[in-house]
């Protein structure tokens, strides 16, 4: 209660209320162990959605019954939201006057931002009029753009609060060096390695041992490790947070390895320790962000392996996202199902990037207030782009080859491809894909293999596979 005191405008004869819609606010925090919070749990049904708003902000009630001869007048009336009656989902705003009215009519007085919340992400609050973002989680806030007006304003209201340059985001050290920002996350990496005794351990060039293929443990083995006594969860899990946020280059090796948490052997739990080897040696690589493309807006490059794994023989997708040449999203995932040929395995990851670029293009175009162009998806299977690249039309006569069977229904079958069942889903997708480029949506390119940086992305690749994702994410940083 201090805080809104001090942070608002509110008179403190009106503790009462203020003390109501804190408890109020308080009572939607569910609690441990149960997901309702108290105030759904005392009335049996849910909170009504969006009608807390924060004690004190400058509103502006709506006056429905306009008095005969005053048309001009104004049709509002200032005042501060100091409560609320859930019952009505109503508010209670104090006005100029030291009335106390009780309406459902009110908004948000415009004077008192011009950031409006982003359609794309919900902690994202943008304003067109400076290019200026702010981005929220939980009790912090990060300003992008021209802040020093923003930031006498911010003050003025929030007096215990303070302003300053970000040395941290998201629990990332944050570094701006010569137009270029770099994010890393040195801390969890020495924690990670000091809590499993590897401090001193040797240094790894790659994160998997290269073309290896993991198995399930046997009884045996998982009895082995389970007399270690280590928690290789947690271990796993760390990891998949630091690959999450800054290292992409470990992707593959977290996703392989999370896969035999339920029951690990010694052979996981040694690859885990290689991948801890790894970041011992490649501590100061950091997701280096820059305009190092200027020409190239958003370019989209997916891979996939096919049918590797040695038990269910499922693929391995993997897509890498880059903003003027800077790497901005990623991905390494299981395919849920079997594919049938390379071809298809590479389908998958393509789709699944581009879903990636619609909202990238979403959030960038909503950003800059402009018109977005397709987004380039470079993809290194031939047959694919062929595919995609051919008319309905086409796609028939190419692929007319003769085969003698004596079947009848699988010659119904094969001749309406999109019915059968067991190639539907591919059909689908590719004819998905095609509408998306005749409408300029998407602009598929054909690569060399040489040439894709997604790579390192779909198996447990060499070191110089490694070193070139590396390098485009820390273009500064040498492996030594």
């Amino acid at each position: 209660m201090r805080a809104i005191f001090n942070g608002s405008k509110i008179q403190k004869r009106f503790w009462h209320e203020v003390l109501k819609s804190s408890c109020l606010a308080l009572n939607q925090i569910p609690r441990k162990g149960n997901p309702d919070s108290p105030w759904s749990i005392l009335h049996g049904r849910k909170f009504p959605p969006n009608l807390l708003q924060p004690i004190g902000t400058p509103t502006i009630v709506l006056k429905n019954n306009q008095p005969k001869g005053r048309k001009f007048e104004p049709k509002g009336e200032e005042g501060i939201l100091i409560g609320f009656n859930v019952h009505l989902r109503s508010y209670r705003v104090l006005l100029r006057s030291g009335q106390i009215m009780e309406t459902k009519h009110r908004q948000i007085s415009a004077q008192t931002s011009r950031f409006f919340e982003s359609n794309c992400d919900p902690c994202l609050y943008i304003c067109n009029d400076n290019v200026s973002l702010i981005f929220f989680h939980v009790d912090d806030l990060v300003l992008v753009g021209p802040g020093n007006d923003f930031e006498k304003q911010f003050e003025m209201r929030f007096k215990n609060s303070s302003c300053h340059d970000p040395n941290t985001i998201l629990g990332m050290k944050f570094e701006k060096v010569n137009n270029k920002i770099k994010l890393s996350l040195p801390n969890h990496i020495e924690h990670g390695l000091e809590e499993l005794g590897l401090v001193d351990c040797k240094i790894s060039s790659t994160p998997l041992t290269p073309n290896l293929k993991l198995r399930d443990a046997s009884d045996e083995d998982h009895a082995r490790f389970r007399k270690l006594n280590i928690n290789y969860r947690s271990a796993i899990g760390l990891l998949n947070h630091i690959a999450q946020l800054t290292r992409p280059d470990i992707s593959f090796a977290v996703s392989s390895l999370a896969r035999y948490s339920v029951k690990p052997g010694m052979t996981h739990w040694h690859e885990v320790k290689k991948v801890w080897q790894y970041l011992k040696g490649t501590m100061d690589l950091k997701l280096t962000l820059e305009i190092k493309e200027p020409a190239e807006l958003l370019n989209i490059y997916s891979d996939a392996s096919w049918g590797d794994d040695p038990q269910d023989r499922t693929s391995q997708s993997g897509y890498v996202c880059f903003l003027f040449g800077s790497i901005i999203s990623w991905n390494s995932s299981k395919q849920r199902c079997v594919t049938y040929s390379s071809t298809e395995a590479e389908l998958n990851p393509l789709v699944d990037s581009f879903h990636e670029g619609i909202w990238l293009k979403a959030l960038l175009a909503e950003i800059w207030n402009i018109q977005m162009d397709a987004a380039n998806h470079l993809i290194d299977n031939e047959e694919l782009n062929e595919r995609l690249m051919m008319t309905d039309e086409e796609f028939k006569i190419k692929f007319l080859n003769k085969h003698l069977i004596d079947n009848k229904g699988l010659d119904d079958k094969v001749k309406k491809f999109g019915s059968n069942p067991k190639t539907r889903h591919i059909d689908l997708k590719t004819k998905g894909i095609r509408q998306e480029v005749k409408h300029k949506n998407i602009q598929i390119k054909l690569i060399s293999t040489e040439e894709m940086r997604a790579d390192a992305l779909t198996k447990a690749a060499p070191k110089s596979s490694v070193l070139n994702l590396s390098e485009y994410i820390d273009p500064d940083f040498k492996f030594s």
